[in-house]
């Protein structure tokens, strides 16, 4: 693989405005395409509910996709308007997608969500990678070198992401059978009460490293891509990363949180008026009591080969909808890539644009510009 030869850019430089270039690496064709098959891996993963849900119950993946399509046209119009309550709630709803699922779908969260977790760490670790290689060396990997890297490390990610899920899972059953077990029974209530004061410490580190993961887990995938990391490697990296800067920290992931969100609402704008352009354009000469109607509005009942059409036009709708999604979650791992990149700087003195390249041992020396051939 080519690489550019330059001077290595200015330590000294301001790093925030590098959080622009967010949407430009997110819009890439190859990054928009694999986080689309990984949604629709994960949505084929989660169809598998179906197999022990209610006969009639909506499936996850359409609950799910409905659920997030809404909250980002939400988003969209609550950022054109200047409604900050639309824009919080939209917010709200988007980062409390895990806690949605675990109510909804208990058993399949358990069952599936390892699975589907594991089917992001690919798709994370691939987007993630090439937009390291753009970012930091200005090349373009192509989707199959990416896919390649993403399904050669994702044990390293998806283990690095499931292990703090899984202690805070630990820590919480062991309170809540601790509770029933001591606090329910006339005289051993007694020993329980007297062990609530160690149950409040676990209760404090568990939260502890709840918070911290709710920063740190936008920075494992990343280390996972940028720096060849291992499970533990990449667990430490993130949290040694949120101690030493929080502040920082918050600070690029909020700011380039706002870049990807005006990029995203920008586009969802566009779909959204395209949609209705093509809704309007259409039934311009249909009759509103036509069976055509239902066709491109979906808010009819139809029959026969209008009812395979509507499918059809259906179909097409989604597949835009769902467009959307994956320039978010391509947005996402863009975004978490380089905030990674800066972070690290500022911790470690590392400079973004130096990069583990795959083959070489973890932790040596990495290629940058200044050192390439």
């Amino acid at each position: 693989m080519d690489r550019p030869v330059g001077p290595r850019p200015d330590a000294n430089e301001p790093l925030w405005p590098l959080l622009l270039r967010i949407p430009t690496l997110a819009l890439r064709p190859s990054r928009v395409g694999l986080a689309l098959i990984t949604l629709v891996v994960i949505g084929l993963i989660g169809s598998l509910s179906q197999i022990w849900r209610p006969a009639g119950a909506e499936p996850l993946l359409p609950l799910l996709f409905d659920r997030e399509t809404d909250a980002l046209l939400l988003l969209a119009e609550g950022l054109w308007q200047g409604d900050a309550n639309e824009v919080r709630n939209a917010a709200r709803a988007l980062l409390g997608s895990g806690e949605f699922l675990f109510k909804e779908f208990p058993v399949s969260t358990i069952v599936l969500g390892p699975v589907m977790l594991a089917a992001w760490a690919i798709g994370g670790t691939a987007i993630s990678r090439g937009t390291a290689d753009e970012f930091a060396l200005g090349v373009r990997t192509k989707w199959v070198d990416m896919l390649a890297f993403g399904l050669s490390h994702w044990r390293h990610a998806f283990g690095a992401m499931l292990a703090p899920i899984a202690l805070i899972g630990v820590g919480y059953v062991c309170l809540a059978v601790s509770g029933w077990a001591l606090l329910t029974l006339p005289v051993v209530n007694v020993l329980g009460a007297a062990l609530l004061g160690p149950a409040i410490l676990l209760s404090l580190g568990l939260a502890a490293l709840g918070v911290g993961f709710a920063l740190a887990k936008h920075l494992i995938i990343p280390a996972v891509a940028c720096d060849g990391a291992d499970v533990i490697d990449a667990i430490q990296r993130a949290y040694a990363y949120t101690v030493s800067r929080p502040l920082k920290l918050a600070f690029y992931l909020v700011l380039g949180g706002l870049i990807g969100a005006a990029a995203l609402a920008a586009t969802a704008l566009v779909v959204a008026f395209a949609l209705s352009l093509v809704q309007t354009a259409s039934m311009a000469w249909i009759g509103p009591d036509h069976a055509a109607h239902g066709i491109v509005t979906q808010d009819a009942e139809t029959t026969g080969t209008w009812s395979a059409a509507q499918a059809i036009a259906t179909f097409w709708v989604n597949l835009l909808q769902l467009a959307v999604l994956a320039l978010a979650v391509s947005i996402y791992h863009c975004g978490s890539t380089v905030v990674y990149l800066l972070v690290r700087q500022v911790v470690d003195g590392q400079h973004h644009r130096e990069l583990w390249t795959p083959g070489a041992v973890p932790g040596a020396t990495p290629t940058g510009p200044a050192d390439a051939t």
